[in-house]
């Protein structure tokens, strides 16, 4: 027997080592490789799903457009159910829904669809994501919960990953546990600004005046400016009093000083006093036409009340007089983006950045902007350049906190939340999102903890005292959530989320008087309030699709009154409409909301379970059958 010497055994032992490794790296790059084909797969699954159902020839299509609640939701059920009731035609039902998205959004993909499919009907169910005209960062994205063994598996939170960097696109995460605990918000359910432009930087104190001894006394009494200078420094910085005394007395000195006036109706504007800067600020530009700064602040204070059409002509004002205002520029495209014009406000924070490429402001609006068109990978480019450009940019910490889970990263997520606090520990806003964060992942102690936090340094944050009545009230403390609901709607009558989680509340625990009390102030404030690029858009794709000869249904979201809808179209004929209010009424008054529901983020009602899918797509299918089959 030949007998290996030491020398050849070690050579044997690192040949398998390396081999071993070798091996390693090749099962790396055939797993890359296929994680990467997975993930065009899994991209394209609504696409193949779309064109198998369409294959038939001979088929009747009905194309589904709207947000995560038709995105791999109803449609297949409504192919189902069509199907199933054998009136002698084949049905098709393509899935347009795209999670996260606006009217503005699915109106630019209509004729692309329409050009794809071919369409006989269209069918929507849209609008909740346009927020009466706010559009905010986007939460978690909605998962179907109807496919548990794909979500067990320990390569589905990579595949995601893959996902998002190949296509930039992110879709039916499994990001929670278990299902039933899963609370999604879309991008338009947080009612906070996004970002708020600085309304400039910091500067060192101007220098007081001194006595005898050199101490410092305050700014000259006697010296309008420097009045003026000394009220400056943004007023969110505190000091309140001293700000409004010292502007109060450089107009004293000088009734015809514009700085100000602008200052002072400035200082009113971020203090929430709207009652007093109009006037203010138009008197700076009376006595001054030129002042630019003051035509952006009108701009703002009328933005603030929601008159988007006179602060845009201000804010244009502004760049007439002074093209190189980088900040009107920027606020000009946080109204466009507000209003879910995404196009213009990219042009315009593109704009201020030509005008000064520092301007990280303009970064953070990009940045939210990607996130609202699927380009995720662009986002996190501009809110990490905004971040190298401000490294105390909260608003950026923020942005890129926001949208990291979806990628799976957590812990980074989490720690820029973090940092957004360490850089400023007063800002209510990090903390409530910082709690969304925490609700979402399933620590509800963190997130209850967060809110709290949130509520204390602004009791007037009423989103945040909704989300903590939400965790009381998946708890079954009927109580505390009621009192939670209460702070918010007593903060703000017209929020439509809290009026609908109130009502919610009330159904659930069998208080039906309250609950129809609530129900009919909900109702009125949302016939009162569709906004009006919701409207104008339903209006564009009727005009489309009259166009190609495709008849329109709309369908309004369960549990909500279809009259508002109808109401958008007037008189004009030939339009059908879908009423969701009563079946799922009559649904939830036999049985529990959980049934019907994964989460609430609507307020009075959120995405579907398979049950309330299924629900949904019935009574869909009959109108549809009825309207035009009569069947």
């Amino acid at each position: 027997m030949n007998k290996k010497n030491p020398s050849q055994a070690v050579t044997s032992f690192w040949q398998k080592i390396a081999l071993m490794f070798l091996g390693l790296i090749l099962s790396l790059m055939l797993l890359e490789g296929g994680m990467q084909l997975g993930g065009f797969v899994l991209v394209s699954v609504q696409k193949y799903g779309n064109l198998q159902s369409i294959k038939q020839k001979g088929s009747y299509r009905i194309l589904c457009l709207g947000e995560s609640t038709t995105d791999r939701q109803y449609p297949k059920h409504l192919e189902r159910i069509l199907n199933q009731r054998n009136i002698g035609i084949h049905f098709s039902v393509i899935d347009g829904g795209r999670p996260g998205t606006n009217t503005n959004t699915i109106l630019s993909r209509v004729e692309s669809y329409l050009a794809d499919y071919h369409p006989d009907i269209v069918v929507t169910m849209m609008g909740i994501n346009d927020g009466h005209g706010s559009h905010m960062p986007p939460g978690m994205i909605a998962t179907s919960g109807e496919a548990p063994f794909i979500r067990s598996l320990r390569t589905y939170k990579l595949a995601q990953l893959l996902w998002l960097h190949i296509m930039t696109k992110a879709k039916e995460m499994g990001l929670y546990k278990p299902a039933e605990d899963r609370h999604t918000s879309e991008k338009t359910q947080t009612p906070l600004p996004p970002h708020r432009t600085r309304l400039r930087e910091t500067s060192p104190r101007p220098t007081l005046a001194q006595d005898a001894s050199g101490k410092a006394v305050g700014p000259n009494p006697y010296d309008d400016n420097a009045n003026v200078k000394s009220g400056s420094p943004p007023p969110n910085q505190g000091e309140f009093a001293q700000a409004d005394a010292s502007f109060k007395k450089a107009i004293e000195l000088d009734p015809k000083n514009d700085k100000a006036y602008y200052e002072l109706g400035r200082f009113y504007t971020e203090k929430g006093e709207l009652s007093k800067p109009e006037n203010l600020l138009k008197k700076a530009i009376a006595m001054n036409p030129k002042n630019h700064e003051a035509y952006v602040e009108l701009g703002r204070f009328y933005q603030r009340l929601g008159t988007f059409s006179k602060a845009e002509d201000f804010f244009k004002k502004a760049i007439e007089i002074n093209p190189q205002n980088e900040s009107a520029y920027v606020e000009l495209g946080q109204l466009s983006q507000a209003q879910g014009e995404f196009s213009k406000a990219e042009d315009s924070f593109k704009k201020a950045i030509e005008t000064n490429p520092r301007n990280y402001d303009a970064y953070v609006g990009l940045g939210y902007i990607s996130q609202y068109q699927d380009r995720f990978l662009l986002a996190e480019k501009f809110f990490r350049k905004a971040i190298e450009l401000d490294p105390k940019n909260d608003a950026a910490y923020i942005g890129l906190g926001q949208f990291l889970p979806l990628a799976g990263k957590f812990s980074e997520s989490e720690n820029l939340f973090k940092k957004a606090i360490e850089l400023d520990p007063k800002n209510d806003r990090t903390y409530f999102e910082l709690g969304r964060f925490y609700r979402n992942r399933g620590s509800f102690q963190q997130a209850e903890d967060s809110l709290r936090k949130a509520v204390e340094l602004n009791p007037e944050n009423d989103f945040a005292f909704i989300e903590l009545g939400e965790l009381y009230r998946r708890k079954d403390q009927s109580a505390q959530a009621e009192e939670l609901f209460a702070k918010a709607i007593s903060n703000n009558p017209d929020n439509d989320r809290a009026l609908g989680a109130m009502l919610l509340l009330y159904e659930e625990t069998g208080r039906s008087e309250l609950a129809k009390a609530y129900s009919e102030r909900a109702k009125r404030l949302r016939s009162e309030n569709y906004a009006a690029f919701t409207v104008s858009n339903y209006r564009k794709l009727k005009k489309i699709l009259d166009g190609k000869g495709i008849k329109l249904v709309c369908a309004q979201y369960p549990v909500r009154n279809v009259e508002p809808l109808k109401r958008i179209f007037g008189k004009e004929e030939g339009i059908i409409f879908v009423d969701n209010e009563r079946v799922f009424k009559e649904a939830l008054r036999k049985g529990s909301y959980k049934e019907y529901f994964r989460d609430m983020f609507a307020g009075d009602f959120g995405h579907c379970t398979v049950k309330g899918n299924t629900l949904l797509a019935q009574n869909i299918a009959d109108v549809i059958l009825r309207e035009v089959f009569n069947k």
